[in-house]
């Protein structure tokens, strides 16, 4: 079972695990856009259910199977300013608080939950962000994340729920899209986007690195850690890499050669990364000690994406 399923990472997860395979119960408070419908019918046994993951009555009403993992991806994104911090607590946290009660209730035996790095305080000077480290986040949103993985270890160390809550990094690549959850594309997205659309677009931030992963790795993590029975609690999931935009603009520049995407050092420009923008590499080394490691270069990964955005 896949929250989320019409999301962003949700989309990719689904997708994969169809290609994998296995049968999925598809949930999602939004009606899924067709081609992402036509995708998965064309792959595999997808079942799509409508639901408020908020909503006791509607994870009560989930038909009555045997799931053999539940992947927890529904999440509000709101930006820094979050304008209504009770809505995305109530999805981000007591919607996690009601998927961990119904995998407990169903004996679904492995519950993976997607966390964020934004739990962690981005500092310049921290050096890599670790599991283990002391957590003070600064907005809304990493708190109802650190709140939900809270939860979840209580459930797994008081009811002997087996879960673990996977913080990912910022992440790039197909299905991504503004949505009623993600109302703030990433600025890859906008990058790739104005370079197919043969857009003008100037960008300025030229060192400004983040812990930038290709979607497709995390979603293949997410789906190795639901075999991963009594693994560790909390795990990092990313390269552990600094990209910058810089590099980021020389990998458009390779693969697509032409496109009118530049960086500039003063205004007009379209984006502008700041130091605040940049965000610490995570520590990857827990989760590749369970045998898996996002390893899609910048490069090829911009390529599966441009070719998915043209397609579009």
């Amino acid at each position: 079972m896949v929250t989320g399923a019409s999301g962003f990472l949700g989309s990719n997860v689904l997708l994969q695990l169809l290609r994998a395979g296995h049968a999925v119960m598809a949930c999602d408070i939004s009606k899924p856009p067709p081609r992402l419908l036509r995708v998965a019918e064309g792959l595999g046994k997808v079942t799509w259910i409508r639901m408020d993951t908020t909503s006791k009555g509607a994870w009560q009403a989930l038909p009555q199977q045997d799931y053999r993992g539940l992947i927890h991806a529904a999440a509000v994104t709101p930006p820094e300013d979050d304008p209504d911090p009770g809505h995305t607590a109530e999805v981000n946290a007591f919607g996690t608080v009601n998927a961990a009660t119904w995998a407990m209730k169903r004996n679904v035996p492995r519950m993976v939950f997607t966390s964020s790095s934004a739990v962690y305080r981005y500092t310049e000077a921290c050096g890599p962000l670790k599991e283990d480290l002391t957590l003070n986040p600064r907005f809304s949103y990493g708190w109802t994340k650190l709140a939900a993985e809270g939860f979840l270890a209580v459930c797994r160390e008081k009811m002997g729920l087996d879960c673990c809550a996977v913080r990912l990094p910022s992440i790039y690549g197909p299905w991504e899209r503004p949505t009623g959850s993600r109302k703030q594309p990433s600025p890859i997205f906008n990058l790739v986007r104005a370079a197919v659309l043969g857009k003008q677009f100037r960008v300025t931030g030229a060192d400004v690195s983040r812990d930038w992963t290709y979607v497709g790795d995390a979603a293949r993590g997410l789906i190795h850690l639901v075999h991963v029975r009594g693994g560790p609690e909390v795990l990092n999931l990313s390269t552990g890499k600094f990209v910058s935009l810089k590099m980021i603009i020389q990998a458009l520049d390779e693969v697509m050669p032409g496109h009118d995407v530049r960086l500039v050092q003063s205004p007009p420009f379209d984006l502008r990364m700041t130091g605040t923008s940049g965000k610490q590499p995570m520590d990857p080394n827990l989760l590749q000690s369970t045998g898996f490691s996002a390893d899609t270069s910048i490069k090829k990964g911009l390529g599966a994406y441009l070719e998915w955005i043209k397609q579009q």
